[in-house]
Order: structure tokens, then C-alpha cells, then sequence
């Protein structure tokens, strides 16, 4: 192994060592940060219950996974593939109106690109999407394999709240490459680099 390898892999096994240990004595804060009930209106959110049904019963949502200025993700069970999937639902003014955030659009232009290591194995993959009809509007949904926590998430697991160098580097590395694919081969700008993302 090289030495950035060899880096790589002992962040690796630290991490999971932290991940599992942490895992046993985790604490959950009190309060959770929820979006803006305001926001369930025309226009807005579509409102969702754990065991809901989408996609004429393709989807069922197990869990809330977390929120953004334009849309609720939650985990579901894809009853055709007896798979865990992250299910994105757009706010109904966020697709085809005035704060179309053209999130599909792009996520179609990069499926439909002929991938090219190394960078198109760190860009997350579009699996499927429909049209949901809810009592706030029409909302467009996506559908991914679920991720892990973000980096603040995981950053919090160490006691310095500094992640190992050898984590870093990789991390680094692995989105350097996805941007790059991004850019020069999809023609496409990532614009919200941030550790919560």
C-alpha cells in the first residue's frame, strides 16, 4: 500500500471504532430542529406520516431523514427491491414556478452522462423519480440510495471535533474529484459546498 493508502485506511478503522463505540452510548439532544410549519401551505410541503405510500405503493417511508428550504427527504423501503432508498420531496412551488431550482433537470443531464473514473464514483445517482399530487400541489420526487451523516454530524463523534488528518485527505480528495467530474465532463457547477452537504 502506499502511503496515503495506508492513511486512508487507519482514518478508515478509526472512524468505525469511533462510529461503534459511539453508537452504544449515544445521546440524543431534546429538542429537534424541524422545518417551519409555515411552509405547509399551498405551494409548500407535502405533509407526511411514517408508513405513508408513494408512487402507487412502490415506496413506504420508515423515518424523517431531515429538511431544507425546499424539500423533506425520509427514508423509505422500496417494496419492489426490499431496499432502503432516501426519498427527496420537493416543495410544490419548487419545480416548473418561479423558484424552480432545476434540481431534476440536472440530476437527469448527469445520469444521462457516460461516467468516467474517477470522479463519477463519488456523485450520487438519480434511481428514479414521479410526480406526487398532495393537498399543497403537485411535488416532484426523487429517489437515491441513502447516505451517512454529514460531516458536522460526524465530526461531533471525536472529542476535539476534528476529524483525523488521514480522514480529511480522503474526503478531500474524493470531493476534488466528483467537482471535477462535475465540471469537466458534465459541464455542470456545484454551488453549495458546505459540511452540511
Amino acid at each position: 500500500m502506499t502511503p496515503i493508502a495506508d492513511a486512508i485506511s487507519l482514518g478508515m478503522r478509526h472512524l468505525k471504532s469511533v462510529l461503534s463505540r459511539s453508537a452504544k452510548n449515544m445521546q440524543y439532544p431534546r429538542a429537534i430542529r424541524e422545518e417551519s410549519i409555515a411552509r405547509y401551505c399551498p405551494g409548500g410541503y407535502h405533509p407526511v406520516r411514517i408508513g405513508d405510500v408513494f408512487d402507487n405503493g412502490k415506496y413506504k417511508v420508515v423515518s424523517k431523514l431531515g429538511y431544507g428550504v425546499y424539500s423533506t427527504v425520509w427514508l423509505a423501503r422500496s417494496l419492489e427491491t426490499k431496499r432502503h432508498v432516501a426519498l427527496k420531496i420537493l416543495t410544490a412551488d419548487s419545480f416548473g414556478a418561479g423558484n424552480d431550482t432545476f434540481e431534476l433537470d440536472i440530476l437527469m443531464h448527469l445520469k444521462a452522462q457516460i461516467p468516467s473514473p474517477p470522479g463519477a464514483a463519488h456523485i450520487l445517482e438519480l434511481l428514479d423519480h414521479f410526480e406526487h399530487r398532495g393537498p399543497h400541489g403537485n411535488h416532484v420526487c426523487l429517489v437515491f440510495k441513502p447516505m451517512g451523516p454529514d460531516l458536522s454530524k460526524i465530526r461531533r463523534l471525536f472529542p476535539s471535533l476534528r476529524l483525523p488528518a488521514p480522514l480529511v485527505k480522503s474526503i478531500s480528495k474524493q470531493l476534488l474529484l466528483a467537482l471535477s467530474y462535475l465540471h469537466d465532463t458534465c459541464q455542470v457547477i456545484h454551488t453549495a459546498n458546505m459540511v452540511a452537504h
